[in-house]
């Protein structure tokens, strides 16, 4: 197969690349794909590798870690670091738990986390030795697992549910008046 040389972003704004699809911001050829002219590429169209024997392969979905979809995503990470670096020491400092309307967002956001952990499977990175851009899942599974995944993992744990799990007051919470007992 010829590879692609691809000077821009062939996909635009689109954040959905197919598997094994890799793009050295440099210029080089690297696409394992047929001949793909950037220019002429328009995002709309679907590539898929051709198997051995002439079939096209499943689709299988990757994240570009610079699309317009993790832009937003990592924007709205960002503000919810910005406010948990505010408010988990105000919370610590004046002894004051999260009840209610604000523990439901505390629980939203401890799932958007949880989330994130997810996502980072299925998004591309960038070879550092290369410049390549990695879109081959299990590529992208083990770089995460050796990088960032432990650590993720354990800001993601719901420390502070198990805890008032095991106090008796997780329940009571999510009530708009929070636990009499606080």
């Amino acid at each position: 197969m010829n590879g692609a040389t691809l000077m821009e972003d062939p996909l635009g704004s689109d954040d959905i690349l197919p598997e094994h699809l890799h793009v050295d911001l440099g210029g080089n050829e690297l696409s394992t794909f047929d001949k793909i002219d950037s220019m002429e590429y328009d995002g709309e169209a679907e590539l898929r590798e051709e198997a051995p024997d002439g079939a096209p392969q499943e689709f299988k979905p990757v994240f570009h870690p610079e699309g317009a979809f993790r832009r937003r995503w990592d924007s709205t990470q960002a503000v919810l670091l910005i406010y948990i670096a505010i408010s988990v020491p105000l919370r610590v400092g004046f002894r004051q738990s999260a009840m209610g309307y604000w523990y439901w967002l505390e629980t939203s956001m401890d799932l958007f986390f949880t989330v994130d952990v997810v996502l980072n499977f299925y998004t591309c990175y960038n070879d550092k030795d290369t410049g390549i851009l990695v879109s081959d899942r299990s590529a992208i599974a083990k770089h995460y697992l050796k990088n960032w995944f432990t650590i993720d993992c354990i800001a993601c744990l719901p420390l502070d549910m198990l805890l008032r799990a095991l106090q008796g007051t997780l329940d009571c919470s999510f009530l708009p008046q929070g636990c009499s007992g606080d």
